[in-house]
């Protein structure tokens, strides 16, 4: 260790760790059997209780102790040792145990993190599940599942949400430090995921180049004129490789209508739907050509049975 466990009061006792591996080295040696030694010349008495706080870098912790043994200065120079007290560890908790062994086993960043908050206190728990939910979130690149909105909540509506967040992590419920930097954490990314998500031009980007066309549900809000060319420019301009094989399938509809191949015209309109997708002229073909499809299918059951009739007479 950086430094010996020492005493900073009668009653305290400071041990200072410069990383993991000094407290699994402790931890291993002295804390998971239940005790530690503590060189002092000037020892408490036995039974004194006494408060042992674990400092490292990424946290403190702090666990209760009592004295069970005196080694005074007299019979530590007798036996060739070192003077202190031995301390058994009182009221070592499950929680404070798993604590220190998920710290020391790196599982969790912290000692403190590694606490749960305080039974009873809901509210706690539920601000840093919150908290730890958008994050996670965030860093798979979901906004919108860290937000906890669908893709189509309306700007107004995602304002709102962004407005309840950034209160519920500015939140002040006694949080351990580490679990207040965490909240700190998210309200800083809250931030910065609002500046893009309440811009809509820059809201749309994100949409088209995660997959989130949508183009169905948007159009059935009803966009207006501007809103729609809005949509085709922005899809266009992102995926600009797809204007010319759209044009090209649009041809090839066209040529198949004129053979009255009402069939082969939905087919290759509706591959250049897919690569342009907000194309209304291309979407009303496509309802136009369904229909004459329709209309040439029960004609041809007609002339058939016609014929059918005729053979018959």
């Amino acid at each position: 260790m950086r430094q010996h466990p020492r005493f900073v009061n009668p009653a305290e006792i400071l041990v200072e760790t410069v990383g993991r591996e000094e407290l699994r080295s402790l931890w291993m040696s002295d804390i998971s059997r239940g005790g530690m030694f503590v060189r002092t010349e000037y020892a408490p008495p036995m039974r004194a209780r006494v408060q042992v706080t674990l400092r490292t870098p990424e946290g403190t912790l702090t666990l209760e102790a009592e004295v069970v043994h005196v080694l005074p200065p007299n019979e530590a120079r007798a036996y060739g040792r070192d003077p202190g007290v031995g301390l058994q560890f009182v009221n070592l908790s499950d929680e404070k145990r798993e604590a220190i062994e998920r710290y020391v086993d790196g599982v969790a960043h912290s000692v403190e993190d590694a606490l749960p908050p305080p039974t009873g206190d809901l509210d706690r728990q539920i601000l840093l599940s919150e908290a730890q939910t958008f994050l996670q979130r965030f860093e798979e690149d979901d906004l919108y599942g860290a937000l906890e909105v669908t893709p189509l909540v309306s700007t107004p509506e995602l304002a709102e949400r962004v407005k309840a967040l950034l209160s519920h992590f500015s939140a002040n419920r006694g949080f351990r430090p580490a679990q207040a930097a965490r909240m700190n954490h998210a309200k800083t990314i809250l931030k910065k995921v609002a500046v893009l998500m309440l811009d809509e031009q820059r809201r749309l980007e994100y949409d088209f180049r995660h997959g989130l066309a949508l183009a169905e549900d948007r159009l059935a809000l009803g966009p207006t004129e501007e809103e729609l060319q809005a949509m085709r420019a922005t899809w266009h301009r992102i995926f600009d490789g797809n204007w010319a094989e759209a044009a090209r399938y649009a041809a090839e509809a066209l040529r198949r209508e004129s053979e009255r191949d009402f069939g082969g015209a939905i087919q290759a309109a509706q591959t250049a739907l897919g690569l342009d997708p907000f194309n209304l002229e291309l979407r009303a073909a496509i309802t136009r050509w369904a229909q004459a499809k329709k209309q040439a299918e029960a004609q041809a059951v007609r002339a058939k049975r016609v014929a059918s009739a005729a053979d018959h007479s």
